[in-house]
């Protein structure tokens, strides 16, 4: 069995963690985001 991987990317200033957790999963078209933020306020919707 093949070790799960982690890449470390930049792109457009914008820093991105891909991980693959190997051939225990089956590919899928799923995506997820984790959000970094400094406090709550910066996860509020202006508009």
């Amino acid at each position: 069995m093949a070790n799960p991987y982690v890449v470390q990317i930049e792109m457009s200033g914008q820093h991105f963690m891909l991980l693959n957790e190997g051939p225990a999963s089956d590919p899928n078209p799923s995506i997820s985001f984790m959000v970094m933020c400094e406090d709550a306020a910066e996860t509020e919707i202006n508009g």
